[in-house]
């Protein structure tokens, strides 16, 4: 990718008008649509999403919770026709920088084990594989993965 269109595209937590393009872009990834993503009760974290936009147009988010001094990643999404243009590795990268400024340093998250395109992007960060978890998934079956990554600093 050239200068110029990386100099397009930039990364920041989302705001409440963001939600139905976020909306968009998790049904577009084939992700499950997002329900109740603004209600929350006083003992569950609160999901945060933090977004990528390229020429202006929303094109990737991360659905995540924040359990200070620790964050679950939810699910990570990009746009299908938006795929392979390195929106999902600038978004983790500022995402990363984001969370460690507030004071999360250890990152949590599951995925299948088929998932290789994903696993890829997070080892690319540092991401570990800590467990297993066997048939947790459903159609097809299949096991989870649970990752970590503890940030110095």
């Amino acid at each position: 990718m050239d200068g110029e269109n990386r100099a397009r595209r930039v990364a920041r937590p989302a705001i409440g008008a963001d939600l139905p393009a976020i909306q968009y872009v998790f049904v577009n990834a084939g992700l499950s649509a997002l329900s109740n993503v603004s209600s929350k009760s006083d003992s569950q974290p609160e999901p945060c999403f933090y977004v990528c936009e390229s020429n202006g147009q929303l094109v990737a988010a991360i659905h995540w919770l924040a359990i200070a001094p620790e964050a679950e990643i939810l699910a990570v999404a990009v746009d299908r026709e938006q795929r392979r243009r390195g929106h999902a590795s600038f978004l983790m990268h500022e995402f990363l920088q984001h969370a460690a400024a507030t004071g999360i340093h250890k990152f949590f998250l599951e995925l299948r084990e088929s998932n290789s395109a994903a696993l890829a992007l997070y080892k690319k960060f540092g991401f570990c594989i800590t467990s297993r978890r066997l048939n947790y998934y459903r159609n097809p079956d299949e096991d989870a993965l649970l990752l970590r990554l503890i940030l110095s600093g």
